[in-house]
């Protein structure tokens, strides 16, 4: 936490942690500590003071107007990534199915569909990869939003000049391309995904490594794709979804 001192003075009182690493539900059960402030100043406009997460504080006016202002600063924890994987398994309809309603204190169906649940997890949670895509949220966090593109967002005027209009990625946004299946590729790209399906890993990978290019140079380097039934409603798809940028100029 960062202590920024506006206008007057202020003294700080400032104590060893009461509690390793605490939580927000954590910050009103925290009790005023037995021993003496490790720190004690008076902190002056234009001064800053940080303070560990977990150590006892407080502060006195030093009898004249004082205004300071603090600044949480938002680190991720373990139970960030639990409260993440949470959302993830709302994905899976067996995470979403209703458990057994208990009758008569019979638990049996309760306790059966649980521990179908805990392997489930279990395996989940044994997967290489299985906080990879939580680990890209984090490194998206602080990337600029994708830029909104109108009217082509909305399916309108996508290919301003036909076979030669031009298309671009964004440069701040890298491209992750999972394969899901032989022909079913998940494309994410800052905080937007998208499911692409009946294209070949060939393609896939030619296509996401260009920078920038036209209709024509898709039609050339991939003569086996159908230019209006398979090429313009990809292009739409993902010009639509904002991940694909329609060149003006």
């Amino acid at each position: 936490m960062l202590i920024l001192q506006v206008a007057g003075e202020k003294e700080w009182f400032v104590f060893p942690e009461t509690q390793l690493y605490p939580v927000v539900k954590h910050s009103s059960d925290l009790a005023a500590p037995a021993q003496p402030p490790y720190l004690n100043c008076i902190l002056k406009a234009g001064e800053m003071l940080y303070i560990p997460r977990g150590h006892w504080h407080y502060a006195v006016g030093c009898g004249q107007p004082s205004i300071h202002l603090t600044v949480g600063i938002d680190c991720p924890t373990g139970l960030d990534c639990l409260n993440w994987l949470v959302d993830d398994l709302q994905k899976q309809v067996n995470w979403r199915q209703s458990l057994p309603a208990v009758t008569d204190g019979d638990t049996t169906a309760l306790e059966k569909q649980l521990d179908r649940l805990r392997h489930q997890l279990i395996d989940y949670l044994s997967q290489p990869d299985a906080f990879s895509h939580y680990v890209g949220d984090l490194t998206r966090r602080d990337l600029p939003p994708l830029p909104i593109a109108l009217p082509c967002q909305l399916g309108i005027d996508i290919f301003p000049n036909h076979l030669f209009t031009r298309f671009s990625w964004s440069p701040l946004h890298p491209i992750r391309v999972r394969q899901m299946g032989e022909d079913h590729h998940q494309i994410q790209v800052g905080t937007k995904q998208v499911d692409l399906t009946g294209l070949s890993p060939a393609f896939v990978d030619n296509f996401f490594a260009q920078q920038e290019f036209s209709l024509l140079e898709i039609a050339d380097w991939a003569p086996d794709l159908e230019l209006d039934g398979e090429v313009v409603p990809l292009l739409t798809q993902l010009v639509e979804a904002g991940i694909l940028q329609v060149k003006t100029h």
